[in-house]
């Protein structure tokens, strides 16, 4: 089975998930494939992908596509950031400040501008991101101000150098679904699949 998926999700995720489904099922030989998900969204009507798991949207008329969870988004700054993590922010606080993000295709790229454009910030037009790691790393020396999902930030070392900022009426998520194309001969697999990723990210997401 090929399981296409983002970078800004899977491996946060699929690690637990794909441990426990070798335990269920010492047959099945996942393939896991990284990459932008509108790209993969084609791949995936093609037949080059079986299973897709990412943010919403997504969309297609020859697909079955289930949400699974919201998964909440953080405002995370250098350890050393003048803003004070102890108290809840007014949006007037952020205003000007440089928001790092990735590539503009990442679903997380777009939503980050959205919440630049709310809060008064700025997009920082120097650098792209290539990874979440990369976004940590110029956060944590001072670059900016990111947004970070909730699986990466309890990830080993995902706090590391970080802080998250607390905004007044801060309500930012994402939700995850997963897709499958609806002719498919394996959906009765897919949705036993989809209501383990749904139950195991759950549990994560409330730890």
């Amino acid at each position: 089975m090929k399981l296409g998926t983002t970078p800004t999700l899977g491996p946060y995720l699929l690690s637990p998930i794909i441990a426990e489904l070798h335990r269920m099922a010492p047959q099945l030989r996942l393939h896991v494939r990284e990459g932008i998900p509108d790209e993969q969204l084609l791949e995936l009507s093609r037949g080059n992908i079986d299973v897709m798991l990412g943010p919403l949207p997504m969309a297609g008329d020859d697909l079955t596509i289930e949400p699974l969870f919201r998964e909440p988004m953080h405002l995370v700054a250098a350890l050393d950031h003048p803003i004070d993590a102890g108290e809840a922010m007014t949006r007037d606080a952020l205003t000007g400040s440089p928001l790092l993000t990735l590539d503009p295709r990442h679903h997380l790229a777009r939503q980050a501008a959205e919440i630049a454009e709310r809060h008064g910030m700025t997009i920082a037009p120097d650098y792209y991101g290539t990874s979440l790691e990369s976004l940590h790393q110029m956060v944590a020396s001072g670059l900016g101000l990111a947004l970070l999902p909730s699986l990466y930030l309890r990830s080993a070392g995902g706090m590391a150098g970080l802080k998250i900022l607390p905004v007044e009426g801060w309500r930012v998520h994402r939700s995850i679904a997963i897709a499958w194309r609806r002719q498919s001969p394996m959906s009765a697999a897919f949705k036993l699949i989809a209501g383990h990723v749904q139950s195991c990210a759950e549990r994560l997401l409330a730890e």
